[in-house]
């Protein structure tokens, strides 16, 4: 079911605007955060820095620094190119979009780093970053709607944290994409955060290289 809740008409660059940002949120999230992490733990990099006064938390810390602002450049860009290229509508500039976009954030890290602690060498984080990117892209509702497709399919649609946060973000700006409501569409993602950061606290040390 599509409709627009404010009864305005459908503008497909809006309709567009936050999966590209999801889109561009995930890349950062699901392929350079695992990855950079497995890459120094397995280059050993990360025992040489050990060595070091600097603690594991502060390591982690800007690790996290870097991921959030490698998203906001590419949110800066595409939001330059939206509006002075695109003439995307103002609603992508309401705060509460933009507060959606940083819950998306906080939600793909979570997830990031889940993919890490699953992960031993960088050829299995990379298979499991690009595997999960495509199918949360493409079945997540970024480009179009999914929910009129198969229940053989559907089922990870609704199991898929994407589905819920681009249109939580839709959502904001009058559109209704998905037969859920504004409660789901937080509970799940903060369902699978809780769930990501659980397995990536107990798997820290091995992720962090201390095991």
């Amino acid at each position: 079911v599509i409709s627009a809740i404010e009864e305005q008409p459908f503008d497909y660059k809006e309709y567009i605007f936050p999966g590209v940002a999801l889109m561009m949120i995930l890349s950062v999230a699901l392929l350079n955060s695992p990855f950079g992490l497995i890459q120094y733990r397995v280059s050993g990099v990360n025992k040489k820095l050990y060595t070091t006064p600097l603690r594991s938390l502060e390591y982690f810390a800007g690790h996290l620094f870097k991921l959030i602002i490698t998203m906001l450049i590419s949110l800066i860009l595409l939001y330059l190119m939206a509006t002075f290229v695109y003439r995307v509508g103002g609603s992508i500039f309401d705060i509460r979009f933009i507060l959606t976009l940083l819950f998306s954030m906080i939600v793909t890290v979570s997830f990031g780093l889940m993919i890490a602690s699953f992960s031993k060498k960088l050829s299995t984080v990379s298979v499991l970053g690009q595997s999960l990117y495509q199918i949360m892209m493409f079945l997540g509702g970024l480009y179009f709607p999914v929910f009129d497709l198969p229940w053989g399919i559907r089922w990870l649609v609704y199991a898929l944290p994407t589905t819920y946060l681009v249109e939580l973000s839709r959502r904001v700006m009058g559109y209704q994409f998905a037969p859920l409501s504004v409660g789901w569409l937080i509970a799940v993602p903060l369902i699978w955060t809780t769930f990501s950061l659980v397995v990536f606290a107990v798997n820290f040390k091995k992720v962090m290289g201390y095991e």
